[in-house]
This record gives C-alpha cells, structure tokens and sequence, in this order.
C-alpha cells in the first residue's frame, strides 16, 4: 500500500514511439538541444469557404497577442524577442507593421486595406516567414486563406513542467478573446498532456466505479450474501493495491524494469476486477457445495482451494503467460501493459486463494462454534 500510493501516470505520447533509429536520432536531438524553449500555437479559423486575410482576421490576431502580453503569467515566461524576432509572432504581423508605418490603426482597416497591405508584405523575403503560416488553402494573390497561425515562444531556460504552467495559463487568457466570425484555439504540447491527464483522471475512477458496482450487482445476485461480497469487493481492492505496489517497485523509481503507468496501462485495475473476481466465485461456489454436505468449513475450504485450486493455477499461468507476450512489442508502453496485468493477475490470485476462502473459513468456523455451545446449552 505504501508504494502504491507513490504510483503516478505519464501522459507523455513519446513513450509509444518505439526504439528505431529514427526516434534514438530524435532523443539525442532533444537532449543535446534541450535548451531550445517551447512554443504555443494559437490557430485562428474563419470557417468553411471564410478568410482570415481580412479586419477580422488583423483583429483576432492583435487581440491573441495583446491577451498574452497582458496576463502577468504568461509574459514573464516568454522568449526575450526582440525587434527581429518577438515573442509573438503571426500571419498578421508584417500587415500591422506595414500599416503603422503608414500611419494607419490596424484596427480600423477595411478588408480591401488589408487585402492589398498582405499583397505588399506576403511577396517580400521577410513577410514570406508570416505567409507560411497561414492555411494551405491560401491564395496570396487574393489575399485570402481560410486560417493563420499565431505563434508564442517561450522562454528557453523553462522546464517542461513550466512550459505545461504557462501554456495553459495562456488558454486562460485567450479563452477570454471573442472576435465574430473567428474561431481561436490554443495548441502544445504541454496542453495535449494536460489534456491526457485530465482524462486519465477524470476517465479512471468512473470506470473502476462502474465497474465495481457491476461487480456488486453481479455478486449479489450470485451469492445473495452480504459477507461473500464484502470479502470479493476487499480481495480486488487488494489485489489492484497489491499490483499499483509491484508496478511502482518495477518502476524508473527503484528497479527500472519497466517505465510509468501511461494511458494504456490505467485499464489494468479495471481488467483486474473482471479477472479477479472470478478466482472469488469459483473457489466460493465450490465452498458452498462443500457445506451443502455437511462439511465443517476447514474441511470444505481445504477441499474448495484442492479441487478448484488446480485449475485456477493452470487458468493463472496460461493467462500470465498471454500477457507478458507483450514484452516483445517494440512500443515500451505495449510491454509494461503486459507485465502490469501479469503482476495483477498472480496478485489477484494469490489473494482470492488466500484470504478469500480464509476469511469465509474463519467467519463460519465462528458461526459453528456458536452453534455447537448453542446445541450443549
């Protein structure tokens, strides 16, 4: 319980990646270059047959920017620029540059000043660098291109876990931004694992609730029998324990057997109670059978764990066996996967073979010492 309590999730989608040497090339690159910095893009949409190439379009763009300079969060924690390279930079920038040497508000400019302002700066070296970042279906002849990119660099020196801090704190402040007819969204890597982490835990206590309650159904149906379903409920909470502990104890943090959980590995608790729960149902119903013949509960847990015992050995080495296949996948995740639900199956095993039919000895062995002192009085 003390080391499952230390297990943690790793959102991050590079772990599927496998080790080719394509993604080694990748990783030397990250590290030799880790000092890089990190970026947002903002994409500004106009829709379906629309043109960000236009007022509103200038307007989204200054208003993302201003929104990022504005929030103290975000503008301590950007590039240090400059005038040839700012921190912010859009589709839009060489238009509001050009019009400011004009003498012109960029906010006040017409779609047709706009339009022939990106004719003039889209066609000279520099104002190429912000054409690019507008959608493929440009046409800067017309001046039109349904969508643009505003990008927001970061400073350098921050680690990735800043990165994350500042590109969400940046969604915050963008959120904020309403321009009519444009549609803005914010994207990085940072908010992606947000995102994944989010859902790893928004998603994993609904299933394992569901699946619980399912298993409550199922069991009291079953056994019709409060005790034989408390003792199956705490064999699998053991059991998920049991396997969170070894997974962290095979884990980067002592043994180095395996990576994290990743977003595959969080279905294993639930696989377990499926799993799991059937060692319960087997060794109980063959433990009734037994006390259905008069079989004191000593006698008939040792005849349940001898005749059904055998072939939950067999079903849990079969079933091990099918899951650590997967150590042979190239995808890290795809093996952890494997030798997560392998340490949760001989968990789940070991203590429904155990505690589940020495718990329901105990509580009947108590219930027919009562009964015999009731029968002597």
């Amino acid at each position: 319980g003390v080391f499952a309590a230390q297990q943690e999730t790793d959102a991050d989608i590079t772990a599927f990646a496998p080790e080719t040497e394509q993604a080694l090339a990748f990783d030397r690159v990250q590290n030799q270059f880790a000092g890089s910095g990190g970026s947002a893009q903002v994409i500004v949409d106009a829709g379906e047959d629309g043109n960000i190439i236009t007022a509103e379009g200038v307007r989204a763009a200054i208003a993302v920017q201003e929104a990022a300079l504005a929030n103290p969060e975000v503008a301590r924690d950007l590039a240090g620029g400059g005038p040839t390279a700012p921190p912010v930079f859009s589709f839009a920038t060489p238009i509001v540059a050009a019009a400011e040497q004009q003498g012109a508000d960029p906010a006040t400019l017409t779609d047709q000043q706009i339009a022939g302002i990106a004719q003039q700066v889209y066609a000279s070296e520099q104002g190429a660098a912000a054409a690019s970042l507008t959608s493929q279906d440009r046409d800067l002849a017309a001046g039109s291109a349904r969508a643009g990119l505003v990008i927001v660099q970061f400073d350098p020196d921050l680690t990735e876990a800043e990165q994350q801090e500042v590109s969400l704190a940046l969604r915050d402040a963008i959120s904020e931004v309403d321009v009519s007819g444009v549609d803005i969204d914010v994207f990085s890597v940072g908010i992606l694992f947000s995102e994944l982490e989010g859902g790893i835990e928004d998603e994993l206590p609904f299933l394992l609730g569901l699946s619980f309650l399912l298993i409550i159904v199922i069991l009291g149906f079953i056994y019709r029998s409060v005790s034989d379903v408390v003792i199956g409920l705490f064999g699998l909470v053991v059991s998920i324990t049991w396997m969170y502990g070894i997974a962290v104890l095979l884990g980067p943090d002592y043994l180095g057997v395996v990576g994290a959980f990743t977003q595959i590995s969080i279905v294993v608790p639930v696989l377990l109670v499926g799993l799991g729960i059937d060692y319960a149902v087997h060794l109980t119903s063959r433990y009734r059978e037994e006390r259905a013949l008069d079989e004191t509960p000593p006698e008939a847990a040792r005849m349940a764990v001898l005749t059904v015992g055998g072939a939950l050995v067999l079903a849990t080495v079969t079933t091990i066996i099918g899951f650590l296949t997967n150590i042979v996948s190239p995808l890290p995740p795809i093996a952890d996967f494997g030798v997560f639900a392998a340490a949760g199956v001989l968990s789940s095993f070991v203590v429904m073979g155990l505690v589940v039919p020495a718990t329901r000895n105990l509580l009947d062995r108590r219930r027919h010492a009562r009964g015999k002192r009731s029968r002597a009085a």
